[in-house]
């Protein structure tokens, strides 16, 4: 029994196999013939596309694959200016903390030479007072 459901599988595929040569020999064939006339820019005109079925739907898929192809351009494109607007972002981040770091320096900088000024400046007994810059 199992004999023969494997002989009717292989059959089965034998025949698919078969089918789908034919299919794809015959497909080769309407593109190789479209190639051609490609290649001597003749393409059919639109009567002569309506007789071939087969070159009528490798004309729609050409359309259609010309179609995703410039949704697939215009996705790049747009995913290619969000990074550099990313890029530009992080390098305005990138400034502004070297900006504030060198305004942190010379925040610094200037409480030690108020510091050191205040030792020069300072009357004696009168702490200086860094809150209201006062003696």
């Amino acid at each position: 029994m199992a004999e023969l459901i494997s002989n009717s599988n292989n059959e089965d595929d034998s025949q698919f196999q078969q089918k789908r040569r034919e299919r794809d020999r015959r497909t080769h064939d309407v593109l190789s013939q479209f190639d051609k006339q490609l290649a001597n820019d003749t393409i059919p005109s639109s009567s002569k596309a309506e007789s071939s079925p087969m070159l009528k739907a490798v004309i729609r898929l050409q359309s259609f694959c010309r179609k995703e192809l410039a949704k697939k351009i215009h996705v790049q494109k747009i995913i290619q200016k969000m990074e550099e607007e990313e890029e530009r972002e992080r390098e305005k981040q990138r400034r502004w903390t070297l900006e504030s770091l060198d305004l942190l320096e010379a925040l610094e900088a200037t409480r030690k030479l108020q510091d050191m000024a205040s030792h020069f400046v300072q009357p004696p007994g009168r702490p200086f007072c860094r809150e209201t810059h006062n003696y």
